[in-house]
C-alpha cells in the first residue's frame, strides 16, 4: 500500500505494536514524573487556594511542554536560530496546553493511570505514522522548513484553547484539597473560590 512516496509493507502489525508500547511507556513515564512528582510537589507547597492550584498547574504544564523540546534546546544552545526558537516556543506552549488539561483531570480524579492512558492514546495516534510509514525521527524542531513547522504549532495552540477552557472549568468545580505530598486521601477544605 502506498502513501505518497512511502509504503506500508508486511510490518504493519509489529509497527502498530511498537507504536502502542512506545506510547504507553511514554505516557506512564511522563505522567508519573510530571503529574506524580512535579505537580504533587507544587501542590504540597501551593495547593491551599485556587490561585496556588492554578500556579502549580501552569508551572508543571510549562515544564511538561519544555521537556518536549529540551533535547533540541540543549543540543543547539547557545546558537539557536530564530526559526528553531519559534518552533521551540510553539511546541512548549502547545504541549503545555495539553499538560494543563491533564493536570486538571489529575487534580479532579487523583488517578495517575487515567491521565497516563489519555496521554498514551494521544501519543499513539501521533506515533503510528512515524513507525508505520517511517516519516521521521520524532524531533519537534526541524532544521529545514522551520516556518511551516512553527506555524503548525501555533495553529495547534489555537485549536487547543478548548483544553484550557475545559481545564479551568474542571478546577473551578473541584473542591480544594487539604493536600500533602504523596497523601493518599484528599479532604475538601471549606475555602470559597475567588472565580
Amino acid at each position: 500500500m502506498l502513501f505518497g512516496n512511502r509504503s506500508v509493507g508486511g510490518n504493519f502489525v509489529p509497527s502498530l505494536l511498537i507504536a502502542f508500547l512506545d506510547a504507553f511507556a511514554t505516557g506512564v513515564l511522563e505522567e508519573s514524573m510530571l503529574r506524580g512528582l512535579v505537580f504533587n510537589a507544587l501542590l504540597s507547597k501551593e495547593g491551599g487556594s485556587y490561585k496556588g492550584i492554578f500556579t502549580a498547574i501552569i508551572i508543571s504544564s510549562l515544564f511538561f511542554g519544555f521537556l518536549h523540546v529540551a533535547p533540541d534546546f540543549f543540543s543547539s544552545f547557545p546558537h539557536i536560530s530564530l526559526d528553531a526558537a519559534s518552533q521551540m516556543i510553539g511546541k512548549t506552549l502547545e504541549s503545555g496546553m495539553v499538560g494543563f488539561l491533564l493536570a486538571a483531570i489529575y487534580l479532579r480524579n487523583h488517578n495517575i493511570w487515567n491521565i497516563a492512558l489519555i496521554h498514551a492514546l494521544n501519543d499513539f495516534f501521533l506515533m503510528v505514522p512515524v513507525y508505520m510509514l517511517n516519516t521521521g525521527t520524532g524531533n519537534y524542531v526541524q532544521s529545514s522548513g522551520a516556518l511551516s513547522g512553527g506555524l503548525v504549532y501555533y495553529i495547534e495552540i489555537i485549536l487547543s484553547i478548548p483544553y484550557i477552557i475545559t481545564a479551568i472549568r474542571i478546577v473551578k468545580h473541584t473542591p480544594l484539597p487539604q493536600y500533602g505530598f504523596y497523601e493518599e486521601e484528599w479532604e475538601p477544605v471549606a475555602i470559597e473560590s475567588k472565580f
